[in-house]
């Protein structure tokens, strides 16, 4: 059960990315649901192994409310009706982007890289991996990496295959 609370969880929180709505809405809804069907509590006693009432409730409150977050969302977000869809075309008249170098020389010869793999790697949302299922997403970087020119010509020179016949 703690499975499907995180992976509910998680898959809201994707939807919830591609959504438009405010985040109080799916929120109220999964826990006007939850609260609904509070008189179901004590079933969630296989789970807790406790008589407790608040942890029953407690732990009905979580998992019902994150399986009706996710099922309101994802029922809105992939059944919705294709006539409720807008789409607008339009022209880009500009397009900005910003780049700051962050390079630095170490020593004679020595280069350091300059953090584009990590800068791709920072802007990333640690939840949209699940989109990737339906939406591909490419990224393209170059990375400079730490190398001695005269000590990687010497290891070339050793290499059998790199010597002439």
């Amino acid at each position: 059960m703690l499975l499907v609370f995180i992976a509910s969880c998680g898959i809201g929180y994707v939807i919830y990315e591609d959504t438009l709505t405010a985040w109080w809405i799916p929120v109220g809804m999964a826990l006007l649901i939850a609260l609904a069907t509070i008189p179901f509590y004590k079933k969630w006693i296989w789970l807790t192994t406790m008589d407790d009432k608040v942890i029953n409730c407690l732990c009905h409150l979580a998992c019902i409310g994150a399986i009706s977050y996710v099922l309101f969302l994802g029922g809105n977000y992939w059944f919705a009706d294709p006539a409720s869809t807008h789409e607008e075309t339009v022209m880009v008249q500009k397009k900005y982007v910003e780049t700051h170098k962050k390079t630095r020389r170490v020593g004679r010869h020595r280069y350091v890289s300059d953090g584009s793999i990590s800068q791709y790697l920072d802007e990333q949302k640690p939840y949209k991996w699940v989109r990737g299922f339906w939406k591909k997403q490419n990224y393209t970087a170059k990375e400079n990496m730490t190398y001695d020119k005269v000590k990687l010509k010497e290891q070339m020179e050793k290499l059998e295959c790199v010597k002439k016949e």
